[in-house]
């Protein structure tokens, strides 16, 4: 079956960008030991619901080798405020459902701009992808995850200091379909 261009250019922006310049330590052996999912929709509120639902139960069922899922919104998701209204209520979901203790939920989006921070800045692209994403971890795996690393503190700092280096015009250079501001 031949792959949707969002999941194939989100699998181009995973293996090149936070795997190749390593801003998850933790991606690489998740990505490789197929343990990942990429699962695509376009954004509406059933949308979301039916495959958060479909996604909470392949994690934590047993005898499933899937540890986390990108979830790829293609469209419906582009504004970055609506987008995070969004995330933010499936978090409150996760809450009251008693699940937040079992799933964590990571952002990125394409026009991801931290709190207080330029737009144009090269620190926002470690959250930056080429479509919305909501990432669903299982806690326990993060948790293992984090113990085998030496000083996970120090990751977003490393991040920044590697993108500062590389340069925005080098970075883009990586998309294979740019996003920017």
């Amino acid at each position: 079956m031949k792959k949707s261009i969002a999941i194939q250019e989100t699998t181009t922006w995973l293996t090149e960008i936070v795997i190749g310049l390593n801003l998850c330590p933790f991606a690489h052996k998740v990505y490789t030991e197929n343990r990942l999912t990429l699962d695509e929709i376009k954004y509406s509120e059933q949308a979301l619901l039916d495959h958060t639902n479909d996604i909470i139960s392949n994690l934590l069922n047993p005898d499933s080798s899937t540890t986390t899922t990108l979830l790829i919104i293609s469209e419906g998701l582009e504004d970055f405020n609506f987008y995070l209204d969004t995330l933010y209520a499936l978090e409150e979901s996760l809450k009251s459902q008693g699940l937040h203790e079992e799933i964590q939920l990571a952002s990125f989006h394409p026009r991801y701009t931290f709190e207080g921070v330029d737009p144009t800045a090269v620190q926002n692209y470690t959250n930056r992808s080429p479509y919305p994403i909501i990432h669903f971890l299982k806690v326990e795996e993060m948790a293992e995850a984090i113990k085998a690393h030496p000083d996970t503190h120090s990751i977003p700092a490393e991040n920044i200091k590697k993108l500062n280096k590389l340069g925005l015009e080098a970075l883009l250079k990586l998309y294979h379909t740019p996003k920017t501001t």
